[in-house]
């Protein structure tokens, strides 16, 4: 609509006014061809923005929990609005913060705190965007308004949907873009696959090599790893709701692993490694007295973060339906226990009971 073509234009002209830039040459002539005769710079702040977006105040006078749920509603936006596969951080200060995460724990952590420095960013892309769909009478403007007012006025951004995706696909876009070595792999680090998408009885992979004393944790040293936390990556895997193929488990493991593997020699020689690895974490939860998880109370942090580490690489085979409240308990648990909070009778007794029953109850 002319009028919203006058807002953004103004917009643009007091954001650039604010930046010290004079309008771009051509655009007083683009103005009288449109008739935008009265076109002048406007407030590019938040408020102003929303304030357009919403002249009656509709979204303000909302219940708080009318305005939750709209803010909770943008979980659903990248499926209306496929242009939301751009928004991700690339920047060099995301490229610093993930680069120096040695866990994923740590690269979702190091990424909130780009997001919160991002905030300004964000929520303005956001009220500008709500700006455009009541434009066009769309029926979500008034979520992308909620948002917007909430993360000016300081809402956590942990809790806002729509800035999860974000902190989300910016990881996997800065995984994507790592260097992948030459050799049997492909741009994924996706393996040729030697199973079905669905897992026999007694499943289990090849072992293709034995393996040499420590020589599996010299491998994953580089890497910032440790056996441990392998254990609970593996284990994670094999207690995923929905079975996960070895194409889709290996693919991240070598994003993390492969980049400090220098040859094609020693990346063939992990793959063939984690196989024995693998069929022992499948041996163990089809026996009622072996320890799944480390005794030892100091690697109990190391191997809640591998398996956290699988759950977020595998989300597909993680549908929310599928956990109920005790598998909410039990992943609260695995997040605290890798900041050091342990609950002894949690990993002694309830959470091995959960995990046997995650792995007999999994779906093909």
């Amino acid at each position: 609509p002319r009028a919203y073509m006058e807002q953004a234009l103004g917009l643009a002209l007091g954001e650039g006014l604010e930046a010290g830039l004079a309008p771009v040459p051509g655009l007083v002539d683009v103005a009288q061809s449109c008739g935008l005769n009265d076109l002048r710079p406007l407030s590019a702040s938040v408020e102003a923005t929303l304030a357009l977006a919403d002249p009656e105040g509709r979204v303000a006078d909302l219940t708080v929990q009318a305005r939750g749920r709209r803010i909770t509603a943008s979980q659903h936006w990248p499926e209306a609005y496929p242009v939301l596969e751009s928004w991700f951080e690339d920047s060099d200060e995301t490229l610093e913060a993930l680069e120096s995460a040695k866990s994923h724990t740590a690269l979702t952590r190091n990424m909130w705190r780009v997001l919160e420095g991002r905030r300004a960013h964000w929520t303005a892309l956001i009220a500008r965007n709500a700006l455009l769909l009541r434009a066009v009478g769309s029926n979500h403007a008034e979520e992308f308004i909620a948002v917007a007012a909430a993360l000016k006025d300081g809402r956590d951004i942990k809790k806002t949907p729509v800035m999860k995706f974000i902190c989300e696909q910016s990881i996997m876009v800065w995984l994507d873009r790592q260097e992948e070595p030459d050799g049997p792999f492909d741009a994924n680090f996706n393996v040729p696959s030697t199973a079905s998408s669905m897992a026999p009885a007694n499943w289990s992979m090849p072992d293709a090599t034995a393996e040499t004393a420590g020589g599996l944790a010299k491998l994953l040293h580089p890497a910032g790893l440790t056996e441990p936390w392998l254990e609970g990556y593996l284990t994670g895997i094999c207690t995923a709701p929905l079975f996960v193929t070895p194409s889709d488990w290996l693919a991240p493991l070598l994003h993390l692993v492969g980049p400090s593997l220098k040859s094609e020699k020693k990346l063939t020689r992990f793959v063939n490694l984690l196989m024995p690895r693998y069929n022992g974490t499948l041996a163990k939860l089809r026996a009622p007295d072996e320890n799944l998880i480390p005794t030892d109370i100091p690697l109990i942090p190391v191997w809640a973060d591998g398996y956290l580490t699988a759950w977020e690489a595998t989300k597909p085979s993680w549908p929310a339906k599928t956990l109920g409240p005790k598998g909410k308990t039990m992943r609260k648990a695995l997040e605290q226990a890798t900041e050091g909070q342990i609950d002894p009778t949690v990993f002694q007794v309830t959470l091995p009971v959960w995990l046997r029953e995650r792995f007999a109850e999994q779906k093909m």
